[in-house]
C-alpha cells in the first residue's frame, strides 16, 4: 500500500495511516477494537496495536493444547494489544488453522512496516526477510525486512585426570531462537567444577553463522579444525606443611632485691625452664617482683627458625608491674597491720602499706622542713604533732643538737599561748638541754617560759641558765654559776650549800644591805671564800 509507518511511529502517525484506509478503502474496510485488526476487502491489513502475542494449540478455540511452543499443535493463535505481556486466556486470541506443526515446522514472521505482519509455517524460513517466532510477544513497529547474521560460539567442556580427551563423534543442532543445544555423551554444554587434585577441564568452541531467519544450525564437534583446549585445571596436591611454631609465656616470681634473671636456655618440650612456670601466680609476696619470658615451641620435626626440633626457645625476661605494699630491700621487721603494733619490730630500712598508706620508718635522715599537722594519738583530746618514743623504752624521747662550735639552738620553741616545750617525766629529767655555745634552752613568750613536771630535776642544765621569765620556777639547780636575770616577784628565794667549786667552798648568807639605795632596790650579799658577792634585786612592795 502506498501510506508505510516507520519503525517507531508515533500515535498521529498511526491514526494518519488509520485515516488513509478509511479513505481510501471505503466502506469495505473494517477495524477490530477488541483484537486491533484492520481488515480490507482481501483479508487483513495492518494492526492497530504495538505488540503481536502468538499461541499454540490442538483445537480451533485454543482451548486444548494451549500452549507458547509449536511442537504438534494445529492452530496458532493471533491477538494484537499495546502490552508486552501475553495473555493466558484462549478467548483473547484469533485462531487460525495449519496442516500442523509437528516436530519440525516452526511459525515464521516477517514485518514490513505500518504494523503489517505476514505468518509463514515451514521448516525453513521461506526467505531471509522472515524470522523465526520468539516465544514471546513480537514488536511489529521493528521491520525485519533487512537480511542479518546470527553469530554463536557454542562450546562443550570435560574433566579429565591429564591428557585431553578423545574427541565427539556427533554433531549437535543449535536453536537460535533459544540459543540452546545438546551436547554429546560425556561433555557438558557448560563449564563445570571439580576438586581432584590434577585433573584438567578440557573444551571445544565451534563458531557458527546464520541468517537471522535461521532457525537451527549443525555444529560440528568432530571438526578437528577447531582444537580441544585446556580451559581450567586442578593444581597437583602439595605436601604436607610441617607443624608451626607454638607461643608460650613463663613466670618467675623473685625477691626485688634480686638482680635481673637470666635468659633461660631452651628446654625440651613445651615446658618451663627451672624455677619458672607456665602459670601466672594468683598472688605476689611484699618484696617480690614478678618476671615473665616469651618461648617458642617447635612441635615438628625439623628445626624451624633456628630452633630445633621438640625444643622451646626463650627470650630475655621483663619485669612486671605489680600493685602491691612496698618495702626497702633492707627492711628486717614483720608485716605490719593495718593498725595497732606489731612483731617482729625492725632496726633498718622501711615499709609502705598500699591499703591504708601508712609508713613504717627504721631511720630517717631529712633536710629541709618537715611539718606535720596535730592528731590525736591516744583518743584522748589531747593533740600533737609529734609523738617520740611512742614505746617508752628508749631514754631520750627528743634528742637535739645544734651546730657546734657557733651559736645555735637544739630546740626552739615559741609559743604565744600554752607550753613552747613541755617534758614531761616521772623518773629522769623532764627536758636535759646541753649546749656548749648559745643557750641550752630559749623559750619565748607565753605564761610561763618553761614548765616542767615531776622528775628529779625540773630543768636540768649543764650550762648557764638565763631566763626573762615573769615567773621564775621555784627549783633550779646549777652545777655552775647561777645567773637570775629580770624581775623577782613574792617569789621565797632559797639557798642551799652549794657545791664544791675548785677548792673552795660557797657560803651563801641571805642580807639586805639598805642605805645605799634607796626605794625598792636591795641587795643580797653572799660570800665565797672570804670575798663578798653582792647582786641587786627587785623587791616588789
Amino acid at each position: 500500500m502506498p501510506f508505510a509507518l516507520n519503525s517507531n511511529p508515533n500515535l498521529n502517525e498511526i491514526s494518519d495511516a488509520i485515516n488513509y484506509l478509511l479513505s481510501n478503502f471505503g466502506s469495505n474496510v473494517s477495524i477490530d477494537i477488541a483484537n486491533g485488526i484492520i481488515a480490507g476487502p482481501t483479508g487483513r491489513i495492518s494492526n492497530l496495536y504495538k505488540y503481536i502475542q502468538i499461541k499454540y494449540a490442538t483445537s480451533y478455540d485454543g482451548s486444548v493444547g494451549f500452549s507458547n511452543v509449536p511442537t504438534n499443535a494445529i492452530y496458532y493463535g493471533i491477538r494484537n494489544n499495546n502490552s508486552s505481556t501475553e495473555s493466558t486466556e484462549p478467548n483473547d486470541y484469533i485462531w487460525n488453522k495449519t496442516t500442523g506443526f509437528g516436530t519440525t515446522n516452526y511459525l515464521y514472521y516477517t514485518v514490513a512496516g505500518g504494523r503489517q505482519i505476514d505468518f509463514f509455517v515451514s521448516p525453513t524460513a521461506p526467505s531471509a526477510y522472515y524470522v523465526i517466532d520468539p516465544g514471546t510477544a513480537i514488536d511489529i513497529d521493528i521491520v525485519t525486512t533487512t537480511s542479518t547474521q546470527n553469530v554463536a560460539i557454542p562450546a562443550i567442556y570435560q574433566w579429565t585426570s591429564g591428557s585431553a580427551p578423545a574427541r565427539p563423534s556427533t554433531t549437535s543442532t543449535y536453536t537460535w531462537a533459544t540459543a540452546s543445544f545438546t551436547a554429546p555423551s560425556g561433555w557438558t554444554a557448560t563449564p563445570s567444577t571439580n576438586s581432584t587434585a590434577g585433573y584438567v577441564q578440557w573444551a571445544i568452541f565451534v563458531p557458527i553463522t546464520a541468517n537471522s531467519n535461521t532457525a537451527t544450525s549443525v555444529i560440528d564437534w568432530t571438526n578437528v579444525a577447531y582444537p580441544i583446549v585446556q580451559f581450567s585445571a586442578n593444581g597437583a596436591t602439595g605436601t604436607t606443611g610441617s607443624t608451626g611454631l607454638s607461643s608460650l609465656t613463663a613466670y618467675l616470681q623473685q625477691n626485688q632485691s634480686s638482680g635481673v634473671p637470666a635468659t633461660p636456655s631452651n628446654t625440651t618440650g613445651p615446658v618451663a625452664p627451672t624455677g619458672w612456670t607456665l602459670t601466672a601466680p594468683g598472688s605476689v609476696t611484699v618484696g617480690n617482683v614478678i618476671w615473665y619470658i616469651f618461648g617458642q615451641y617447635n612441635g615438628s620435626s625439623g628445626t624451624i627458625s633456628g630452633i630445633p626440633a621438640g625444643q622451646t626457645q626463650w627470650g630475655a625476661p621483663v619485669a612486671a608491674s605489680v600493685f602491691q605494699d612496698i618495702r626497702s630491700d633492707n627492711w628486717d621487721g614483720g608485716i605490719p597491720p593495718t593498725s595497732g603494733p606489731y612483731s617482729p619490730l625492725g632496726t633498718a630500712g622501711y615499709y609502705i602499706q598500699r591499703t591504708t598508706g601508712n609508713m613504717y620508718l627504721n631511720s630517717i635522715y631529712g633536710r629541709g622542713i618537715s611539718q606535720f599537722d596535730g592528731a590525736s594519738p591516744t583518743g584522748s583530746g589531747s593533740y600533737a604533732a609529734v609523738v617520740a618514743n611512742l614505746s617508752n623504752t628508749q631514754r631520750f624521747g627528743v634528742y637535739a643538737l645544734s651546730s657546734s662550735g657557733s651559736t645555735g639552738i637544739g630546740v626552739y620553741g615559741n609559743s604565744s599561748s600554752g607550753s613552747a616545750i613541755q617534758g614531761d617525766s616521772v623518773t629522769g629529767y623532764g627536758l636535759t638541754a646541753n649546749s656548749t655555745v648559745g643557750t641550752a634552752i630559749t623559750a619565748v613568750g607565753g605564761a610561763r617560759g618553761i614548765t616542767a613536771q615531776g622528775g628529779t630535776y625540773g630543768v636540768y642544765s649543764q650550762g648557764p641558765i638565763g631566763t626573762s621569765s615573769t615567773n621564775l620556777v621555784n627549783n633550779l639547780y646549777a652545777q655552775n654559776t647561777v645567773n637570775l636575770v629580770g624581775q623577782l616577784s613574792n617569789i621565797p628565794m632559797y639557798f642551799y650549800q652549794g657545791p664544791t667549786v675548785g677548792s673552795s667552798v660557797a657560803t651563801f648568807v641571805g642580807t639586805n644591805k639598805p642605805g645605799t639605795n634607796s626605794g625598792n632596790n636591795q641587795w643580797l650579799e653572799f660570800y665565797i671564800n672570804g670575798v663578798s658577792y653582792q647582786i641587786p634585786v627587785w623587791i616588789s612592795n
